[in-house]
């Protein structure tokens, strides 16, 4: 930042952003951040976010960059030194980013103008993503395999990628940070299952050090806990202790369950199907809740803990066998839910199951048929399939969607003209038809 001239303090437009500091233990880096509040009104009654325009989603979701991590020997992550504040803002607009500072509260306000993009801004995530894409862009001759990572495997800040060889993962590695560094970007926090390049790294680099390594320890990935020695994934449950039971509360506290995959899918069903029931019963947000619910919600989340002995394996296929896609779908008039595995045949003619992920739903309040449920799953099974041979890029992969609804076969037997049926499931049919080839 800049202190602001003394003859420009009064020039408008303006805007002033208030902050406060945070303090996250947990972090191995930033123990103290600054938040900036941009949403907070103006004398005007409107806010710096509230004139800004967002701007779009331009990098791949998270679903699609976690399920590609599954097909990797060898995974890396790590993750830009204070990405936004590495980016310019133009000068036209720093007086949008105004603050008071003192070091003493001795010493007179000081009037100063952030110069760099901002955490707190709405427009924040897309300038910094918008960055990276032009750099990818820029750099697809001179670096064309750190620049399809650019545009595939981030996640805001976070890298998470890999490779089948050693010497590629670590040619790789070199190659990103590299171009990262020709913008004046600095990766760290990195972290692999391939030690060779482990080792190779400089300790203020590392986000974990090769006894961290040798002693099982996990970091936080994207959401989850990844252990590079054993090359699993878990996770982990930590709730807050409270005397009450408001919808607030349980939604505060269902919130903290982060599964991308949905590999906790049997789990969180439970989760939604009581927070639908808390909406059904129109229930305030700090109204306790009912004795039945609360018991309910105090079963769930006694038992959650038990997920953390959970230790799912990271790799799902690997690209030089042959392997299939083997998806289930069932309802119940509560829910209904989609699950794909993956089938791996081996050289030696042998094979193996590995789950891919799975999603869940909770029935509509409109009251539904359990046929009509049991069609619902199978348009969330043929969604979900989709989602994960676009995420990995392999569209020409077998795929077998498994029903035990004779009901749904049926509707398909005779789906030569979906206009025969009713709009609702005329309109399901058509579009499993049309985005899956269908042979009973």
């Amino acid at each position: 930042m800049e202190e602001n001239p003394s003859n420009e303090i009064k020039n408008s437009p303006n805007y002033y952003l208030p902050h406060h500091a945070i303090f996250k233990e947990y972090s191995s880096t930033t123990k103290i951040r600054v938040v900036f509040d941009a949403s907070a009104k103006t004398s005007s009654s409107n806010s710096l976010n509230e004139t800004l325009l967002v701007g779009p989603t331009i990098q791949r979701d998270i679903f699609s960059i976690c399920l590609r991590s599954h097909q990797h020997a060898y995974l890396m992550t790590g993750d830009i030194e204070k990405m936004y504040r590495q980016i310019w803002v133009a000068r036209k607009h720093i007086d949008f980013q105004r603050i008071v500072w003192r070091d003493s509260p001795n010493e007179q306000l000081k009037h100063f103008r952030l110069l760099t993009v901002t955490y707190g801004t709405a427009a924040a995530p897309f300038l910094a993503t918008r960055v990276l894409k032009q750099l990818a862009a820029d750099s697809s001759v001179t670096h064309p395999r750190a620049s399809k990572i650019l545009l595939e495997d981030f996640y805001v800040d976070d890298v998470i990628t890999g490779s089948d060889t050693i010497d590629e993962i670590i040619s790789l590695q070199t190659e990103l940070v590299g171009l990262l560094k020709s913008a004046g970007i600095n990766l760290r926090k990195w972290t692999t299952n391939c030690w060779p390049l482990l080792i190779s790294l400089p300790d203020d680099q590392r986000e974990l050090s090769p006894v961290d390594f040798e002693e099982s320890n996990s970091i936080k990935v994207l959401g989850l806990q990844w252990c590079p020695s054993k090359d699993v994934f878990s996770y982990k449950v930590k709730f807050n202790p409270s005397n009450t039971c408001t919808k607030r509360h349980i939604l505060s506290e269902a919130s903290k369950i982060f599964d991308p995959l949905g590999f906790l899918a049997p789990v969180i069903v439970g989760v939604k199907i009581l927070l639908q029931e808390l909406w059904r019963k129109q229930i305030a947000w700090d109204e306790e809740v009912p004795d039945s619910l609360s018991q309910q919600w105090n079963s769930i989340r006694n038992e959650l803990p038990i997920v953390e002995s959970f230790a799912i394996p990271r790799i799902m296929l690997q690209k030089q066998r042959y392997w299939e896609l083997h998806g289930f779908c069932d309802a119940s008039l509560d829910a209904y839910a989609a699950v794909v595995y993956c089938r791996n045949v081996n050289s030696d003619k042998s094979t193996s199951v590995t789950l891919v992920a799975a999603k869940s739903k909770v029935a509509p309040l409109k009251v539904l048929s359990l046929p009509r449920l049991e069609f619902c799953g199978g348009l969330l099974l043929v969604r979900l399939v989709n989602k994960i041979k676009l995420s990995l890029q392999v569209p020409e992969v077998n795929v077998f969607c498994w029903t035990d609804s004779s009901s749904v076969l049926h509707w398909f037997w005779l789906a030569a003209s979906p206009k025969k049926w009713s709009v609702f499931i005329g309109n399901r049919t058509s579009e499993i038809l049309t985005s899956m080839p269908f042979k009973l």
